[in-house]
């Protein structure tokens, strides 16, 4: 009996052993204890996900906007052209719509994916599976919030020139009218000639 109950301590003081060989490969060794250090880490890696979120969620509202403006300006072309040389610069304001719809849907989608994978994350173990899973949410929130920077950086150039067109346009309108102007006096003269 002695010699079993000893065996069994040997054995249990081997398992105890393995686990903190398995504990310290898992958890970088500081002053703290491992536990605390990767808490933090995961805690920091948090905070930088909601940071990048809400980085989108300004992004979404920025796009609104430049949306809403790409809007009025193409109410303001539409009643300057009327139907006149409007077919193809409304052409354009549709394609720069459609661009925003898309862009606000990507940002959306994106947002909703980062609701998914939080939401993913809280059902899982500690350890480096946190680290893991958060730092590629991080690597994929910095890549998409670069492309809606790119995209934002086109639509401010496509607007700049939109209002570029339309100072050119208004004098070539004015010009238009007075030529309209002037060929239905000479109709009005004409008529009377022939009357």
């Amino acid at each position: 009996m002695i010699g079993e109950e000893t065996g069994f301590d040997s054995k249990v003081s081997t398992l105890l052993q393995r686990c903190d060989q398995t504990f310290t490969k898992y958890f970088e060794e500081d002053s703290r204890s491992p536990q605390e250090s990767k808490v933090e880490q995961f805690i920091s890696l948090c905070n930088e996900t909601e940071e990048l979120k809400s980085k989108l969620e300004e992004e979404e509202v920025d796009n609104q906007r430049l949306a809403l403006k790409l809007n009025s300006l193409d109410n303001e072309l539409s009643s300057l052209l009327v139907n006149h040389i409007g077919s193809s610069i409304t052409q354009e304001c549709e394609y720069v719509e459609s661009s925003t719809e898309i862009l606000k849907e990507k940002t959306s989608n994106c947002l909703n994916e980062a609701d998914v994978v939080r939401n993913s994350v809280d059902d899982l173990t500690y350890g480096d599976t946190y680290k893991n899973v958060l730092l590629k949410i991080k690597d994929s929130f910095t890549r998409k919030l670069s492309e809606h920077k790119i995209e934002k950086e086109r639509l401010i150039v496509e607007i700049e020139e939109y209002d570029s067109n339309r100072l050119h346009l208004a004098p070539l309108l004015h010009q238009y009218s007075q030529i309209m102007a002037k060929t239905r006096e000479i109709d009005r003269q004409v008529t009377q000639l022939m009357s």
